[in-house]
């Protein structure tokens, strides 16, 4: 089963990222907002893991959870990737990199797939246009750029889009 890691930003975060979502798929056409059935996350891996090793994988990551405070970011940047998704980014610093270590190299044995690693960010939304991105990258300016915190480890169904629709399990952070 292919499923998504993943850092929860506190309600603070997800309720900015949730309006700008908005904001741009009310202005432009995209594959989705962020809203209750698309998730504002943090993807930190996108393991395979048989069925049989779910629960095993649940347990792992509720055991990292309870070892890690929650994790104060700093949103510097807007970007737009080479397939129109448009994401808030912020700087991998060494806790972030930490964790994402040390959530990958626990997991890795009951992984089945490759894990791709990406530069930590927050997806706003995925427009249908590339002649749309200028307009969708000038409205997410409009994201109060800032500190931040995400406060839970998660574990989630992959949806289409990269997106979060449903979290089989959630840990908060100390």
């Amino acid at each position: 089963m292919k499923v998504k890691i993943v850092l929860i930003p506190d309600e603070h975060l997800s309720e900015n990222a949730k309006l700008c979502s908005s904001l741009i798929a009310e202005s432009v056409p995209s594959y989705f907002k962020l809203d209750s059935e698309h998730l504002p996350h943090v993807t930190v891996a996108s393991p395979e893991i048989e069925e049989k090793d779910f629960d095993q994988t649940v347990k792992l990551l509720e055991k990292i959870a309870a070892e890690i405070s929650k994790i104060e970011i700093l949103v510097n940047e807007i970007r737009v990737d080479e397939t129109t998704f448009i994401g808030l980014y912020f700087k991998d610093d060494e806790e972030i990199v930490e964790i994402r270590d040390k959530i990958i190299n626990s997991i890795s044995e009951y992984n089945r797939g490759e894990l791709v690693i990406k530069d930590s960010h927050l997806t706003l939304t995925r427009v249908q246009s590339a002649g749309s991105v200028a307009t969708a990258v000038r409205l997410a300016q409009q994201f109060p750029i800032g500190r931040y915190f995400l406060d839970s480890i998660g574990i989630c169904e992959d949806a289409e889009n990269g997106t979060c629709k449903k979290i089989l399990a959630k840990f908060n952070l100390r």
